[in-house]
């Protein structure tokens, strides 16, 4: 009996999510991170990517970013600009009502005609639904990188 209404509760939590829409919490945990380091750094785009095979792909949400400088893909680095930062979207992760945002904070280095990525850190984006606003709301930010 409690096996089923754990089932059913987390059923509930999971169909509230869809409801909610995660792409806009990815939105929000990107923009948030864009202001970072545009305060942080004088740089002018954000690198954003999964790190899969292929450079230019999305992220299986459909985020949209009407920002022209958030980009989707890796930094072209070479001989002439050796170095270039990208944020890795990580899937969230959910637990105990909350919803958690990853990026992973990674250096690309051109190195012989080769890109090397170091992991520099990670930024953590915390959300908790809000029944009043009917929205999740960004509880906690971690920085643990750069």
């Amino acid at each position: 009996m409690k096996k089923s209404i754990a089932i059913l509760f987390a059923l509930c939590f999971v169909a509230s999510l869809k409801s909610q829409n995660m792409s806009s919490l990815y939105e929000k945990a990107i923009d948030h991170c864009y202001k970072r380091l545009n305060s942080t750094l004088d740089t002018d785009s954000l690198y954003i990517s999964d790190l899969s095979a292929c450079e230019n792909s999305n992220f299986p949400y459909n985020i949209n970013i009407g920002n022209k400088k958030i980009k989707f893909g890796i930094p072209n680095v070479d001989e002439k600009n050796p170095f270039g930062t990208v944020y890795k979207l990580n899937y969230p992760e959910l637990e105990n009502g909350f919803v958690t945002i990853s990026l992973g904070i990674y250096s690309v280095r051109y190195n012989n005609g080769d890109k090397l990525l170091i992991f520099n850190g990670i930024l953590l984006y915390e959300f908790k639904y809000n029944k009043r606003k009917r929205d999740y709301v960004l509880m906690r930010k971690v920085d643990s990188g750069m």
